[in-house]
């Protein structure tokens, strides 16, 4: 899976898995590790884990 160009880091992680956002997309987050990435249907309101 590509992350797109315009992606970026929320600054969060569960270990080496980074969440990212992409103003293009905004259906989606992109969780991206070191071995690849996938893209995931984001919920509305968006909703994380502290």
């Amino acid at each position: 899976m590509t992350v797109p160009s315009d992606a970026g880091a929320t600054g969060y992680t569960y270990g080496a898995i980074q969440i990212y956002l992409s103003p293009s997309e905004d259906d989606a987050i992109y969780l991206v590790g070191p071995t690849g990435a996938e893209r995931w249907p984001r919920s509305v309101p968006m909703s994380l884990c502290q």
